[in-house]
Order: C-alpha cells, then sequence, then structure tokens
C-alpha cells in the first residue's frame, strides 16, 4: 500500500511541476484530518530535482487543505488549496466497501525555493488506500480535537536495541482533552506512536508567546518493545525547540 500512496502522491507531484505559479491564504479553520505522507513529494527547488522528501497533509474544516514537506531538518508549506469529497464526511465508515474519494483543487504551490506560485491541478485521491497514513482522526475518541500540532524533521531521538541513535521526523498533535500524541516516521516509512500523556500550562496557552507547557509523558516507544509505560514530567517554552507550529497555522 505505501508503494501505491507514493506513486500517487509522486505523480501528482509531476503534474504540479507542469503548472503555472503562486501564494498564500490564512483562515480560521478546525482540522479535519491530517495524513501523513512518507517520502512522497518531490523537489523541485532546483528546476529538476527529483529527491522526495516525507509530507504532511492537512485537511480543514472550511474544505481548505494544506500540505507540508519535512526535509534537510526543517519544515516547510509546500501547497495548499481547496478539496471536495463524494460522502457525507461526518457519518464516512472507510473500508465498507463504498467508493471515498477526494479531489484535490491545488491553488499554490512552493516551487522555487523562496515563493508560493500560482497552480491550477484538480486531482482525485482515494482516501480508503491511505487509511494506514491517517494520524487524526483515525486514532483518539471521538468528539476529542486538536487544539495545536507541531513538527519537525530529524528532531526525535531514537536509541535502538544495538546502542545506536538516529532522530526521526515527528509529529505532536495536542487536543482540546489535555491529551497529547507524538508520532514518528522510520527510515522504512513506518507511523509509529511514539509517546502518549498530557499537558497543562500555569498560564497562558499555545498562542501566548513565551507560554511554558508542562509535558507528562505516560508512554514512550522502546525499540524492540514498543510503546511502553513511562513517567517523565518537562518544562518547555513555546516556540523554543524549533518546531513548526503548523496549528494554528502559520505561526512559529
Amino acid at each position: 500500500m505505501k508503494r501505491t500512496i507514493t506513486f500517487i502522491i509522486c505523480i501528482l507531484s509531476v503534474f504540479i511541476v507542469a503548472c503555472g505559479k503562486m501564494g498564500g491564504n490564512n483562515s480560521d479553520r478546525t482540522i479535519l484530518a491530517i495524513y501523513n505522507n512518507p517520502n512522497s513529494q518531490i523537489l523541485t527547488e532546483d528546476g529538476n530535482s527529483t529527491n522526495k522528501a516525507n509530507s504532511m497533509t492537512f485537511l480543514y474544516s472550511d474544505n481548505s487543505f494544506t500540505q507540508y514537506v519535512l526535509h534537510d531538518g526543517k519544515c516547510d508549506k509546500y501547497a495548499e488549496g481547496t478539496f471536495d469529497v463524494n460522502f457525507d464526511w461526518e457519518a464516512v465508515e472507510f473500508g465498507e466497501g463504498e467508493s471515498h474519494v477526494m479531489t484535490l483543487h491545488m491553488e499554490k504551490t512552493f516551487l522555487d525555493g523562496s515563493n508560493m506560485q500560482k497552480t491550477d491541478l484538480t486531482y482525485d485521491l482515494d482516501l480508503d488506500n491511505m487509511q494506514d497514513y491517517c494520524l487524526y482522526p483515525e486514532n483518539v475518541d471521538e468528539g476529542v480535537e486538536p487544539v495545536a500540532v507541531f513538527m519537525q524533521d530529524k528532531k526525535q531521538k531514537l536509541e535502538k536495541e544495538n546502542g545506536t541513535e538516529v532522530y526521526l521526523p515527528t509529529t505532536w498533535i495536542y487536543y482540546d482533552d489535555g491529551s497529547f500524541q507524538q508520532y514518528v516516521l522510520t527510515d522504512n516509512e513506518e507511523d509509529i506512536l511514539f509517546s502518549t500523556g498530557d499537558y497543562h500550562f500555569a498560564d497562558g496557552g499555545f498562542t501566548k508567546e513565551g507560554a511554558v507547557i508542562t509535558i507528562h509523558r505516560t508512554q514512550k516507544y522502546q525499540d524492540g518493545k514498543g510503546l511502553s509505560d513511562y513517567d517523565s514530567t518537562h518544562d518547555y517554552e513555546i516556540g523554543s525547540l524549533g518546531f513548526y507550529k503548523a496549528y494554528p497555522e502559520n505561526t512559529k
């Protein structure tokens, strides 16, 4: 399945490169879904590169979307536009034998390494084939919604059983019930739930400059063991660790 998704996204990338160029748009919106697309996005900063990067796609409740790429130790916005679907999202049951097609309308794309550029592309994706890459809402209780999402490339250290260390792309999703989930993407394109727990602020929140968040991990992934019981508490100042804040969008 991963090879199929990579092929679909790569074909999409080729079509984007063939189109024209454009800029960005901000709006208040809530997250409808988050998809991870490993090793899928062709980067074209030099005009003819075939290098591929991991990408994340955010679908929003106003039928807009934003795609990010995680590459070279950083996270950048790559594309945005609108989408529509051929089903009722509020009542959908993926994998039930019916077709669940999402049509992407690509409006802006980051192609030259410095600016968003206008594009004009429509493309269909089968969401049933992408469920293995759905981070939200696939893996949380009904009614729980994200209030903040942070991402970065090569940010989370994983100590392997053989004693070596690797740094993996990671995504932190904070929810309105005070819980969080942290995911990492391995070199073999496997999404792993790396840690879970709860968080709180003594004062302020994700949009307050200098606010300090207290992270309490209750589970953490261990190589060879999987997600295991864990207990650690740490305080961090929002914006101090070099993560890209993807939601609320366009702020760091």
